[in-house]
């Protein structure tokens, strides 16, 4: 196993161990340990049989995660080739990262970038008809729509552009964000509507425009990023932290309605929930342990994405690990050590008041 871009953390180590206890080779020797000593003929510590129960129980409860959140249906492995990949956000950022795997990974998967900006550092663009086109280094053609997601009119337009021009969307990337990083008492309306808008309302609409041609193939993917802000808000992104919140619910209620109303088990439904990553989103630093919680690289994000997708099953994904572990446990917490740990965001000096430029109706302007 590589190390990881932001070098060794918390839960690379902690990834590592448990990847390490599980697999089969050390519980058939532990296995084996026990065996001989049960038998009297060997001695070993007492500690053996624990550690296989334990290595035991956290492989059966990943099974039984993994089997539970596919619906007991077992993940297929993906053909990019066969595929239509939309990403919203796919100029810059996680987008463009994980549009860079899929094309790397496949010359023949139809790739849709949606954004209002076109992509800056990739191939030549044939505008025209608001379509542009790129060609990557590796020559792999990736069709660009530029589109305001804060706008819902827009949206419908590209989306059915898309079906006409592309084809039905087999994978829906709902990645664009945006962050205004204003204080309640201070933000706009504006500011909140284009925040909403872009976060959450255009994953919607987007998943209403292409899920029903998933459910009649039973085959599709839609996956949704989330953020560590969902679980522990700072203050300032009241609006984001809500729409992130948002986000997360909507995937678990389309995963209820594409296993009992739908019968479409096979279209998955994923989230990914990060830290901070190194994004034109984010600036300062976290004025944390960088051991404990990384800034993530946006490539070990774009490529955990490519690999949940071609996997072919659904998952909830927290990057770094140990964001996974705070955000399960903190609604546990007593209150007082809630409000310990969501005091401490007050310490970040992170800017989280973004690029984008906003119009009075709350759109979100080209740059």
């Amino acid at each position: 196993m590589s190390i990881p871009r932001e070098g060794i953390h918390l839960g690379y180590v902690l990834s590592t161990v448990e990847r390490f206890i599980t697999s089969t080779t050390v519980m058939a020797t532990l296995a084996g340990f026990a065996i001989l000593q049960w038998a009297g003929t060997l001695r070993t510590s007492s500690l053996t049989p624990w550690t296989i129960f334990f290595a035991a129980a956290l492989k059966l409860n990943k099974k039984l995660g993994e089997r539970s959140i596919n619906a007991g249906e077992k993940p297929q492995k993906v053909n990019f080739d066969d595929e239509v990949v939309v990403v919203t956000g796919g100029s810059s950022g996680l987008g463009e990262s994980l549009v860079r795997f899929i094309t790397s990974a496949s010359q023949k998967a139809r790739v849709v970038v949606v954004d209002i900006n076109p992509p800056v550092e990739q191939g030549k663009y044939i505008k025209g008809c608001g379509l542009s086109l790129l060609t990557n280094a590796v020559g792999h053609l990736v069709r660009f729509f530029a589109c305001d997601l804060s706008d819902r009119t827009s949206l419908g337009a590209v989306a059915n552009q898309i079906k006409q021009e592309v084809g039905d969307p087999t994978m829906l990337v709902n990645n664009a964000g945006l962050s205004r990083g204003r204080m309640l008492a201070e933000t706009s309306a504006r500011d909140v509507s284009a925040t909403l808008n872009v976060n959450l309302v255009a994953p919607f609409l987007l998943t209403r425009a292409f899920l029903p041609a998933m459910i009649a193939r039973n085959h599709g993917h839609v996956l949704n990023v989330s953020s560590l802000s969902a679980f522990v808000p700072s203050a300032g992104l009241a609006d984001y932290a809500a729409s992130k919140a948002g986000l997360l619910a909507m995937t678990e209620s389309l995963r209820l309605e594409l296993r009992h109303v739908h019968n479409a088990r096979k279209v998955r439904v994923s989230a990914f929930v990060f830290s901070f990553v190194r994004t034109p989103l984010f600036k300062g630093e976290t004025g944390g342990s960088e051991f404990v919680s990384p800034i993530l690289h946006v490539d070990t994000c774009g490529e955990e994405m490519f690999r949940v997708l071609q996997q072919g099953g659904s998952v909830t994904k927290f990057m770094p690990t140990i964001v996974g572990t705070i955000a399960s446990a903190i609604q546990s917490f007593p209150r007082w050590l809630q409000d310990t740990i969501l005091d401490g965001t007050i310490k970040l000096k992170v800017d989280f008041k973004g690029r984008q430029r906003i119009d009075d109706d709350g759109r979100v302007l080209a740059e």
